[in-house]
């Protein structure tokens, strides 16, 4: 088991590294400003794992507000759902690589193409939460600072410059977890068109960078890997 586990990451290493050494570096210059507030180097684990279950599947939720069962004045998995559409965000949602498909969300959920609408929005939310837990821990007052301004809220957007990093977000949405959900899969969607990455190294955020500080993209990119519906289902 621990071979099997030890060869997964060697094989994730090596594919977002070589992510890294090709990838596009015009993603930066697309957004509309160059002062980007640096997001978070990556936090301890803070937050206990949330178990649930979701059509006889076993799965770990980095942030309880995305779990099957979220507080009830922090549900950011309803928000995340009711975000998430083909109309709204098509790329996120696309599966043919010649037609502007993440190859690396491919590469590593094998049977995305695959799956139904919802449950390729299941995919997407396990990479919010990854995103979330390593960028502010769950906390939707963190806050860091900067050499050019502070990074605030669940995905530690630019404080007061949100609008400036894609067409739907706003000034402050930052100060609003619904509005930052809003916010950044706009930000995602701008990035796999111009980049068809998911792990880019000119992500807004350090944990997509293949070889960012905080070095969480492989964590990231085993959490949904080792989701079962990514797994292409064995023939019998």
């Amino acid at each position: 088991m621990l071979r099997g586990v030890g060869i997964f990451y060697l094989f994730v290493f090596l594919s977002l590294s070589a992510c890294a050494k090709d990838d596009p570096q015009n993603y930066q210059a697309s957004i509309k400003t160059n002062n980007q507030a640096p997001s978070s180097q990556g936090k301890l684990d803070k937050t206990q794992t949330k178990v649930v279950n979701w059509e006889g599947f076993n799965a770990k939720y980095y942030c309880e507000e995305f779990s099957i069962k979220p507080p009830n004045l922090r549900n950011w998995r309803e928000t995340a759902l009711s975000e998430l559409s083909p109309s709204k965000f098509p790329k996120l949602f696309e599966s043919k690589i010649p037609k502007g498909a993440p190859t690396d969300l491919i590469k590593y959920c094998p049977n995305y193409p695959n799956l139904r609408e919802d449950q390729k929005k299941l995919i997407i939310m396990r990479i919010l939460d990854a995103m979330v837990f390593f960028e502010s821990t769950c906390d939707s007052t963190a806050r860091a600072k900067g050499p050019y301004g502070t990074a605030f809220g669940i995905f530690q957007l630019h404080y007061g410059r949100e609008d400036d990093y894609a067409r739907q977000c706003r000034k402050y949405d930052s100060k609003s977890p619904k509005r930052s959900i809003n916010c950044a899969l706009d930000m995602l969607h701008d990035q796999i068109e111009n980049t068809q990455r998911i792990f880019s190294s000119g992500s807004y955020w350090d944990v997509l960078r293949p070889r960012g500080k905080a070095k969480k993209a492989y964590k990231i990119a085993s959490h949904i890997w080792y989701y079962p519906l990514c797994q292409i289902p064995k023939k019998p």
